[in-house]
């Protein structure tokens, strides 16, 4: 697992980013180097390393370099992933996605309710998320159909009021595979 920031553009109510101690220490936040990436990415690969994922506390879309960062990936890993909340895909970023081997692409989304995502989801906006994600379908279906990439919707379930089999129901038409777990206290 590789972080390639701390920083993300949300603040939901069960992950660390809502956590003031966390978000208000410069030390905990930041963007990787570039260059640091890619030397550890050449000691995994040189190494045996089959999986990488990119993912942990920050959202990757931010990194000013996440395309690039994608790219150099490219063809080193069996099995390539990364967690997004989805709020920042454009084209441009799609593509990347598309052309440089990610085997599993996870859009981090909680519900299929705007009021009920916007306020798991503190900072996003359901309707840019849900275009997105139909963006990203619609792009793979229609400019790389021979895509090994497998999307995949990841919910948490925090409360009983979220409908596990509704949310399934929802998202399933836009992606390859839906699952949504009990959110567990980490605190």
């Amino acid at each position: 697992i590789l972080e390639p920031t701390s920083i993300c553009n949300l603040r939901c109510p069960f992950c660390h980013q809502a956590e003031e101690s966390f978000t208000k220490n410069k030390d905990m936040l930041g963007m990787m180097d570039l260059e640091l990436f890619k030397k550890i990415i050449d000691e995994a690969h040189a190494e045996g390393t089959k999986a990488i994922t990119l993912t942990c506390r920050g959202e990757p879309t931010l990194h000013p370099d996440i395309n690039e960062i994608l790219m150099y990936c490219k063809g080193k890993f069996l099995e390539f992933k990364m967690n997004t909340n989805a709020t920042k895909m454009k084209d441009e970023f799609i593509h990347t996605v598309l052309q440089c081997g990610i085997t599993d692409m996870v859009f981090s989304v909680d519900s299929f309710l705007k009021e009920q995502y916007e306020s798991l989801r503190v900072g996003g906006v359901f309707e840019e998320i849900l275009e997105n994600i139909k963006r990203f379908k619609e792009i793979r279906e229609k400019e790389y159909p021979d895509s090994k990439c497998v999307t995949r919707i990841s919910g948490v379930q925090v409360s009983d009021e979220q409908d596990p089999k509704k949310f399934k129901e929802f998202w399933e038409q836009y992606v390859d595979f839906v699952v949504m777990v009990r959110m567990l206290n980490r605190w």
